[in-house]
């Protein structure tokens, strides 16, 4: 008959939490995730100026309203957002410029910044949090009276944490305000998960040969 002492049974939890541990933290490392890929910048981007230009025409009468937006070579970037919040507001878009309205809307600043990159968890994906920023400026014109009705400085924003991985593909390289800087990851954040693998790998084989003796 075989006596196994309390000490040697705890010994061997102690082991088996260890390799427990290790393996489980690798395979959800590796596990293939059917999470919907993020938003695209350039979605935020829109998603932003539909925002801001709900705000600017907050107040706008329904009626017949020329848009225009600057600078033109960006317009493109946010006519959708533009035109689909007047919309909301019952205002009907025309090209004709005696409408009742004249709206001028100005992208003064749009960009994407990437912070505080880590780990998610021990041998999780590298991830970063994201903010998409959009500044506009609007103009509202009576067009029967030709004087401004009012004016804005709008400024919308969205933060969200991402993969590092997923860069690639919500970045538009053709398009400059779609890009940000990667943050340098610091030093000891990347030193720590190979020390720590190593640690937990000598602990397990330390144990393993104390339970054997």
């Amino acid at each position: 008959m075989v006596f196994t002492s309390k000490a040697s049974a705890r010994s061997r939890l102690t082991v088996l939490a260890t390799v427990a541990l290790i393996v489980g933290a690798g395979a959800r490392a590796q596990q293939d995730t059917t999470e919907e890929p993020p938003a695209t910048n350039l979605e935020i981007i829109r998603s932003l100026s539909r925002a801001g230009a709900a705000r600017a025409l907050q107040n706008a009468r329904p009626g017949k309203v020329h848009i225009s937006i600057f600078p033109q070579d960006v317009a493109w970037m946010i006519e959708g957002g533009v035109l689909e919040a007047a919309r909301v507001h019952q205002l009907e878009v025309t090209e004709a410029e005696t409408a009742a309205y004249r709206i001028s809307f100005g992208v003064d600043d749009a960009r994407v910044l990437y912070t505080n990159i880590r780990r998610d968890g021990l041998f999780g994906p590298r991830i970063v949090d994201r903010t998409v920023r959009l500044r506009l400026s609007a103009k509202i014109v009576d067009g029967g009276e030709a004087r401004i009705v009012r004016t804005a400085d709008i400024e919308e924003s969205q933060t969200d944490t991402i993969r590092v991985a997923d860069i690639a593909q919500v970045e538009n390289p053709a398009v400059p305000f779609t890009k940000g800087t990667l943050p340098r990851e610091g030093f000891f954040a990347s030193l720590a998960e190979p020390l720590i693998v190593v640690g937990s790998v000598a602990i397990a084989v330390l144990l393993l040969f104390h339970v054997r003796s």
